[in-house]
């Protein structure tokens, strides 16, 4: 069975042939690490960590939040990340990370606005005639009265106006799944 994702189609929308050496020939390319991605692994990883030990019953206090966010970022920091943006630092993209945690906690604590009931979910979408389509979801949270939330972190500087969001397809992916799977 054919297996897509929302970065494989994306892949082949913005370049065939770069699909082609990618998925299909499988050819090895140097990739750039870039210190968005950086920050956006590292920010992912720390909400990650909040909501496993959230299962637990521990709750991690934004004292803790943060030092775990630092401890990884110092930790696997390294000189081969790539700063396009020559007037900032890794430094200036630490501290937004802290800032992104912090405004996140601030908004969110004591995180009962429902019920976690997944994290990392992999799973997939028959979408018919040998297709599949791959989900993976950073949280799911079941909020009661048959609502699901669906939380996919990013840390982009702004908000999608709601006329993306409406043509978003791993958006419509995840809502089918959800449909399908949480009636």
């Amino acid at each position: 069975m054919t297996t897509f994702s929302h970065s494989r189609i994306g892949t082949f929308e913005t370049c065939p042939l770069q699909y082609k050496y990618r998925y299909i020939d499988r050819l090895k390319v140097e990739q750039e690490d870039t210190v968005e991605t950086f920050l956006g692994s590292w920010v992912h990883n720390a909400l990650e960590k909040l909501y496993k030990d959230l299962k637990f019953e521990k709750l991690l206090s934004l004292k803790e939040l943060i030092a775990y966010f630092d401890k990884q970022w110092k930790e696997n920091w390294n000189s081969t990340i790539k700063i396009n943006k020559k007037d900032y630092t890794s430094e200036n993209y630490r501290k937004m990370g802290v800032r992104y945690l912090t405004d996140y906690y601030n908004r969110h604590k004591p995180f009962d606005q429902g019920k976690v009931i997944g994290l990392e979910t992999t799973d997939y979408l028959d979408i018919g005639s040998g297709y599949k389509f791959h989900i993976r979801i950073d949280r799911l949270v079941d909020c009661g009265q048959g609502l699901y939330e669906v939380h996919d972190y990013k840390t982009n500087n702004s908000l999608p106006k709601q006329q993306y969001l409406d043509a978003d397809r791993q958006l419509a992916m995840y809502s089918l799944w959800v449909k399908l799977n949480f009636k």
